[in-house]
């Protein structure tokens, strides 16, 4: 790319500031786990719509991919944002109903995505390239939802297998009324559940 596109698309960059930090900020209030980006996949949607970028949702349930074609042969670059909060209920910008929380910075990614593909257009870059630009917002990247729970279950097969079983006999203890062996068993069952997901390439 040209240093006069270059230039071009960094101020485009620049012009849109203000809108790109309100589309981060908004992501950032509205943390979502991972194949429950919902609204998070609705706001890159509304946002390719109004750029007149054509797109297809609903891939591996909640990811949204544009491309950006200049019609000439070359190579395809993908610039990717991922749509996932983590479960962290002690940060700042938590959601207090389900402990998610933007602490990764995919919220800026989004927003950095979906910048680069408003740029590269408002600049009329895509007239001076070759190949295309794919925008792909893409899901559960941390994956919570069915690691948690399986990371749950694990370490607690450790402890009841471990030498005296310490923790567990300190859950049963603290326990009120007092927990059995059976009791405890079953609570850590419960952490896991089964989810399954079709993805679609």
């Amino acid at each position: 790319m040209r240093d006069s596109v270059k230039a071009r698309v960094v101020e485009a960059v620049d012009a849109r500031r203000d809108q790109l930090l309100g589309l981060a900020r908004a992501i950032l209030q509205n943390p979502e786990l991972g194949y429950r980006e919902v609204e998070t996949a609705g706001l890159v949607r509304r946002a390719l719509d109004e750029m007149r970028v054509p797109h297809r949702d609903g891939l591996a349930l909640t990811g949204v991919k544009a491309i950006l074609d200049t019609g000439r042969p070359g190579p395809t670059v993908a610039i990717l944002g991922e749509l996932d909060s983590i479960g962290a209920s002690g940060h700042p910008h938590a959601n207090p109903e389900t402990g998610a929380a933007h602490a990764c910075g995919h919220h800026c990614q989004i927003a950095a995505m979906l910048g680069a593909g408003m740029a590269l257009l408002d600049a009329g870059a895509l007239a001076e390239l070759s190949g295309r630009v794919v925008l792909f917002a893409v899901p559960a990247e941390e994956y919570v939802a069915v690691v948690n729970p399986a990371k749950a279950l694990a370490l607690t097969t450790v402890d009841l297998l471990a030498s005296e079983a310490r923790e567990a006999r300190r859950v049963v203890a603290l326990h009120r009324p007092a927990m059995t062996r059976d009791a405890y068993l079953a609570q850590a069952r419960s952490l896991l559940r089964e989810e399954r997901y079709r993805a679609e390439a």
